[in-house]
């Protein structure tokens, strides 16, 4: 069972992705086995990279060494990931910390040593090694001559310099998808003022939008997420994936400051992106939700009834089939919702129900707010039905 999943594994590796099915059965053959408690701390920051990682079993935390020592968790990795493949070709430093989660975990490992008498006895895998490095290098060194003219184009006047101030601040997040530190605007939240919000709680703000720069998009990858789908790609999805970004063309530079339709853009690459990923539907639904703020703020009703519907639909699947949540509170907010959304869509017998349904749940004493709005709601529907008959 484990020689067939550091096959696959091996394979779906980026540096390894030309190399023959043989010899990639030849570098399994290369990997041991070590067993690691719960805890174990299996490389640290500054280390020496003198091995690759595939996790067989357990979880393994990727941590960042801040100032004073404290450690932040940038992602998780699960079964069948694998992380230090690049050591096999520098030997540099590790640079992150890499830790076991809570259960113990179960790796291969493949040492550097090993490695180079492997490419020794079989120099045509040396060969394609140098091509795909090679050209993953210049497609890297092209994007980011992209980005540096792009930048300096904004500081020229274009779209306003691209960096804190002015109510913004740079935020790092480590892509998802091919591990490049994004640096991107997010915006002060004491600096955002909303002037009012609508009864699904879209918020109209005075000047700078944070909803705007809620999807982060990588500027050498083009993947698009938000912090509630913040975790790394698997092994078995980044093909996948890849096809879906190429097939958008260009990867946009949405790092600096944003305009409504780049915004919108930006939401619209991380639908498409994560249209079949293994996300919950409550999640999906949100996504889908802001997109439709966004299209409201353009005014653009066709669209924004688009994605209300499309957010809809995610709501009453999370409602219907994802069961009890830890908080039940939880089921009372997407009632509301999906009874919100329904009347937004102009189905105001639809959005009745569900409004009503609201005011007679058993948690509604716990959200008394949100159960007098569904209830204040609710009666205006019904009055107006009782107006027009």
């Amino acid at each position: 069972m484990y020689s067939e999943i550091i096959i696959k594994v091996l394979t779906s590796v980026p540096i390894f992705k030309d190399i023959s099915p043989e010899s990639i059965v030849k570098l399994a053959q290369l990997a041991k086995l070590k067993h690691y408690d719960p805890g174990a701390t299996i490389f640290r920051e500054g280390d020496p990279g003198d091995c690759l990682f595939v996790i067989a079993s357990g979880k393994v935390d990727i941590l960042a060494v801040r100032a004073g020592g404290k450690e932040l968790k940038l992602r998780t990795l699960n079964p069948g990931e694998v992380f230090g493949e690049m050591a096999l070709l520098d030997g540099l430093p590790r640079s992150a910390t890499v830790k076991v989660c809570e259960s113990k975990a179960i790796l291969f490992y493949i040492n550097r040593t090993d490695f180079n008498l492997f490419l020794i006895k079989n120099p045509e895998v040396s060969i394609k090694l140098v091509e795909t490095v090679s050209r993953r290098l210049r497609d890297t060194n092209m994007r980011m001559k992209e980005i540096i003219d792009e930048n300096e184009k904004i500081k020229m006047g274009g779209q306003g310099q691209p960096g804190p101030g002015d109510g913004f601040f740079k935020e790092e997040y480590l892509c998802p998808h091919c591990d490049w530190l994004i640096q991107t605007l997010k915006v002060k939240g004491e600096l955002a003022e909303v002037l009012r919000s609508d009864d699904d709680f879209c918020p109209h703000y005075k000047d700078i939008n944070p909803l705007y720069y809620e999807v982060v998009v990588c500027p050498v990858c083009g993947y698009a997420f938000t912090d509630s789908l913040y975790r790394k790609t698997d092994s078995q999805e980044k093909e996948a994936i890849r096809n879906k970004i190429n097939g958008m063309g260009k990867t946009p530079n949405y790092t600096g400051r944003r305009s409504l339709q780049q915004a919108i853009d930006a939401y619209r690459r991380a639908c498409y992106i994560h249209g079949d990923r293994e996300i919950s539907n409550f999640d999906r639904a949100e996504l889908y939700l802001r997109l439709a703020w966004l299209y409201r703020y353009k005014k653009d009703r066709e669209n924004e009834k688009k994605f209300l519907d499309s957010a809809l639909q995610k709501f009453k699947t999370s409602f219907e089939e994802e069961g009890e949540y830890a908080n039940p509170q939880k089921d009372v907010y997407i009632m509301y919702m999906i009874g919100l959304t329904y009347l937004n869509m102009g189905i105001p017998g639809e959005a009745q129900k569900w409004l009503y349904a609201l005011t007679r749940h058993d948690m509604k004493d716990q959200v008394t707010q949100l159960a007098e709005k569904a209830g204040c709601l609710y009666q205006e529907i019904k009055q107006k039905e009782k107006n027009l008959s």
